[in-house]
């Protein structure tokens, strides 16, 4: 087996870090291999029980976070490809951009729920970090114990993209930044305008909302950054079937806590409330930027809040909607929304960067840079 990281003009960032096993690609100027077929006394290991074996590079099932360090602290863009195989337990991948043994990043294979979960870690316990992304893998691929896993993460930049398989690791993504014009998008009710870089409602009456995407839309990931700049009540929209049914996850300010309600047809507040999350290590408040991303399996609606999970709620009364429109809400509050993203099978969209942000816990492809 081997392990292959091509830098294209050996410039340099930091170190990089193999969570797993082994890899392999083509040999290009500026590439270094690992195959393991011997000891790699250049290799780092950071924490747990290391060994070559089989000609693979082996990690005993142990504790948290362990990994192993190798390359140069100067590198800076850079590919790392890597075969991994998840021999017991659950999370493993591939470690990059390593400051230290405790700060870097990693893009790992999670069997249990199929995904790939990008983190940065950082100083204070091996267990320390900040959540960046979470998506489902592509459907062709099938995260599962002892098999192996192609990995490769693409470094360029402030932007990381991953491909399990030969294939871009998410299936579909479509992004909205406000930089411009909202043209793509249908205000149902209420006044909407883009104003520096923000796509804003100004205060106004109950459920009000806009509208993007498809309603053949099935599961999916959305994602928004919410802004409660005069009122109570903002939050996402998902899985509208029109502009009368549809789900939302709102932010609560006055009880600091989340709600699930789904809207049907009669009145813009015609609605059955699924359920409530309290709030999880936030303090919804007016005037602060929110992160909200909520993840769409079947009738089970996942919500995060700035990298914080809050819960997950289920809509069981057989009335549920099973796709539909992504979309921005606010019942009479004014609201700025802003890096709307949606992520799933049936979405249409190309690869699936990551631009990570240093202030944030969560971020997402093509944020700006707000600080």
């Amino acid at each position: 087996m081997r392990m292959t990281i091509i830098v294209p003009k050996l410039a340099a960032l930091s170190l990089v870090v193999l969570f797993g096993i082994a890899l392999a690609i083509p040999t290009y100027a500026g590439t270094q291999l690992w195959d393991f077929e011997e000891d790699h006394d250049d290799w780092k290991v950071a924490n747990g029980e290391w060994e070559i074996k089989g000609g693979t590079y082996h990690v005993d099932r142990g504790g948290q976070a362990e990994h192993s360090l190798i390359g140069e602290e100067k590198w800076d863009n850079y590919t790392i490809e890597a075969k991994v195989r998840l021999d017991a337990g659950n999370w493993a991948g591939i470690v990059f951009r390593a400051e230290s043994e405790m700060e870097y990043y990693v893009y790992y294979l999670n069997v249990p729920s199929n995904i790939i979960e990008l983190w940065r870690h950082k100083e204070g316990g091996w267990a320390a970090r900040d959540n960046i992304a979470q998506n489902p893998a592509v459907e062709k691929v099938k995260i599962a114990n002892e098999e192996w896993i192609d990995m490769k993460v693409v470094v360029e930049g402030d932007t990381f993209e991953v491909h399990l398989n030969a294939s871009v690791a998410f299936a579909g993504e479509q992004t909205w930044s406000f930089e411009g014009e909202a043209d793509d998008w249908t205000p149902a009710n209420g006044d909407w305008s883009v104003e520096d870089g923000t796509y804003k409602l100004a205060k106004g009456g109950r459920a009000e909302h806009s509208l993007i995407g498809d309603v053949g839309w099935e599961d999916y990931t959305v994602e928004a950054k919410v802004r409660l700049d005069e009122g109570n009540w903002a939050g996402v929209v998902f899985r509208a079937q029109s502009e009368m049914e549809y789900y939302v996850y709102y932010l609560n300010v006055p009880n600091n806590k989340t709600e699930l309600w789904r809207h049907k047809t009669g009145a813009w507040d015609a609605r059955d409330k699924i359920g409530e999350l309290a709030g999880s290590n936030i303090t919804v408040a007016n005037g602060e930027w929110f992160d909200m991303r909520v993840v769409l399996e079947g009738n089970v609606m996942k919500l995060w809040i700035n990298g914080e999970e809050q819960g997950e709620l289920a809509d069981e009364t057989g009335a549920g909607y099973p796709a539909g429109q992504a979309g921005v809400w606010a019942w009479e509050t004014a609201a700025s929304f802003d890096d709307v993203k949606v992520v799933g099978d049936e979405v249409i969209g190309g690869g699936t960067p990551v631009e990570p942000q240093d202030k944030l816990a969560t971020t997402w492809g093509h944020i700006k840079q707000r600080f």
